[in-house]
């Protein structure tokens, strides 16, 4: 078995979730490692599956017109150039494409 120290104001918060969930304060904890750690596993297979794409190269396609710091002027122009059928989630969409699903 494992000690952890956790902060004061940290496990408070852990304690008043407990309570409003009606669950225990170690289920919570669980809950909250657990996620965290799908998301990191999640955003570390992103990465390695963009740098077996890329050779470790970030590939810019339009080399010619790529602005790397963008204006917000810039940004807004691209604001609704796609238009995506209904029931359509594009952060989904994004996140899958990323991750190589279909």
């Amino acid at each position: 078995m494992t000690t952890v120290e956790i902060e004061p104001k940290l496990l408070k918060k852990i304690t008043k979730i407990a309570k409003k969930e009606n669950k225990t304060e170690n289920s919570i904890i669980n809950d909250a490692l657990k996620k965290g750690l799908e998301n990191r596993e999640s955003k570390e297979v992103a990465f390695a599956r963009m740098e077996r794409l890329t050779n470790g190269k970030i590939k810019i396609l339009n080399k010619d017109t790529y602005n790397p710091n963008p204006t917000d002027e810039e940004l807004n122009s691209i604001v609704g150039i796609v238009k995506a059928p209904k029931g359509i989630d594009p952060v989904k969409a994004l996140l899958d494409l990323r991750m190589g699903k279909d």
